[in-house]
């Protein structure tokens, strides 16, 4: 009876923290994402579009929150056209603090695991800074329960840590802006917080979830 009843309390403890995976999908004009019920989420993309005059390209970053209002547990991105093929995207469910990627020409989709050695914790007062090796660089953090926060930073900009033209950007995440209604951003990184470093160039998205 006792072996019964702890199996009973685990069963109901998984339930209680179990999350509710991202699910990320494009039919037509729009991008879907399956989240938590009432969840907000953060939205990250970087894609490469064609110029409104001429044969340019453009490298377009966007991040902004749109929250679940009906609680069903779909949010729904609704665009004035398909998603460009040259684009990545990104879903952060700042309930679960789970997330999804996608591209909707999957055969372009160029994901990598962002390393432990590209994220610097606060200290001698310093903000947490967070370490590329590119020429321009989209920085992301989303961090559940809070908002989430952005920064397209260049290779020797005033923005770049080292302030050096040497193929490595440092980006301090104090210095980031807010997304949608996200407060001021963080001076550190903590445990669960979602980040991703994009390069605009190659749309290359490289990710993780800090586990300190």
């Amino acid at each position: 009876m006792r072996k019964l009843a702890i199996l009973l309390l685990a069963a109901a403890a998984w339930s209680v923290s179990a999350k509710t995976p991202v699910r990320v999908t494009i039919e037509q004009n729009s991008i879907i994402a399956q989240v938590t019920p009432r969840a907000k989420t953060a939205w990250f993309s970087v894609s490469q579009e064609p110029a409104p005059y001429g044969r340019s390209v453009l490298s377009v970053h966007r991040a902004f929150l749109l929250e679940d209002d009906d609680g069903d547990g779909t949010v729904r991105l609704t665009l004035q056209h398909p998603p460009f093929a040259t684009s990545v995207w990104m879903v952060v469910d700042l309930d679960s603090g789970e997330h999804a990627v996608i591209s909707p020409e999957a055969a372009l989709l160029r994901r990598r695991s962002l390393p432990p050695s590209a994220l610097v914790s606060r200290g001698n007062a310093k903000s947490a800074r967070l370490l590329q090796e590119d020429l321009v660089s989209v920085f992301f953090v989303a961090r559940p329960g809070v908002g989430a926060w952005v920064a397209k930073i260049r290779d020797g900009s005033a923005a770049d840590g080292d302030l050096a033209v040497n193929g490595r950007i440092s980006a301090a995440v104090d210095t980031m802006t807010p997304v949608g209604s996200s407060p001021a951003p963080p001076d550190d990184l903590r445990k669960d917080d979602v980040v991703a470093f994009a390069s605009p160039l190659t749309l290359t998205l490289y990710d993780t979830r800090v586990v300190k």
